[in-house]
């Protein structure tokens, strides 16, 4: 498996969504193939670039300061900065991962933690398919704050969307307040996949966006085995009543 970082976009919140349009899909916020000429904003560079066999957007939430723009900055391969500003709003990154013969194109979103932004929410979440909700493992408060994140995807997303919970902050462990078992516990509470990571060193990360990509592999084949089964039943019921014996009709003279 090996993953290739097509770009990095920081741009007005709005313009994002614009950006984002193309990709919009009809089941589940996963979309096939999309021609180039219906993708104006996809750089030169990348055009020649295998397409994907899957394009999915997923989001990263939780409070302000449990390190999500971090993890997607030390997974994007910028490294690690102790001092990052506050995501304003909302940004993205592309990526796009080989695994098991398929392309997967994810788009990442880094969403605004603080209060005042949670109304803008709804606006990222739309046609996301994936979550990732952060806490810091060293602050209980964050930790609390999950159900209420839950709730805000559960409330702003339009379509069934996928959990994983991300215990950040793993090279503090000498300062751990939430223990691994219980962010594990809770997960499944939650139907979430679990996970721990550290932006400061990148224990994890990749690990995360790879079992993201694996599980919306998995779901997309899932789905599509349904509407086939689906599609051969209407199919199968059909032939069936072509064939049925069709009862003379009694005229009464």
């Amino acid at each position: 498996m090996e993953s290739v970082r097509l770009r990095t976009v920081i741009t007005d919140e709005l313009m994002q969504e614009a950006r984002f349009q193309f990709w919009k899909c009809e089941l589940f916020g996963i979309s096939r193939i999309v021609p180039d000429e219906v993708c104006p904003n996809k750089m030169s560079g990348t055009s020649q670039i295998t397409k994907p066999n899957l394009r999915a957007k997923i989001v990263v939430v939780g409070r302000s300061g449990v390190g999500k723009t971090s993890i997607i900055l030390r997974y994007d391969g910028q490294g690690f900065c102790s001092k990052v500003s506050p995501t304003l709003g909302a940004s993205f990154i592309s990526s796009l991962l080989h695994l098991g013969g398929k392309n997967v194109e994810l788009q990442i979103w880094d969403t605004a933690g603080q209060e005042r932004y949670s109304s803008m929410l709804p606006m990222y979440l739309r046609n996301a398919v994936a979550a990732v909700i952060v806490y810091d493992i060293t602050d209980r408060e964050s930790f609390h704050e999950i159900k209420k994140w839950v709730n805000e995807v559960e409330r702003g997303s339009t379509v069934p969307v996928s959990l994983f919970l991300v215990g950040n902050k793993l090279d503090l462990e000498s300062c751990r307040a939430v223990q691994h078992q219980e962010g594990a516990q809770y997960a499944e509470q939650i139907g979430a996949a679990f996970h721990e990571t550290s932006a400061v060193n990148g224990e994890g990360i990749h690990k995360v966006i790879v079992a993201v990509a694996e599980h919306l592999l998995e779901r997309q084949n899932g789905e599509e085995n349904a509407r086939s089964m689906q599609l051969d039943a209407i199919s199968n019921f059909d032939l069936f009543n072509d064939h049925k014996v069709k009862k003379p009709c009694c005229f009464r003279g």
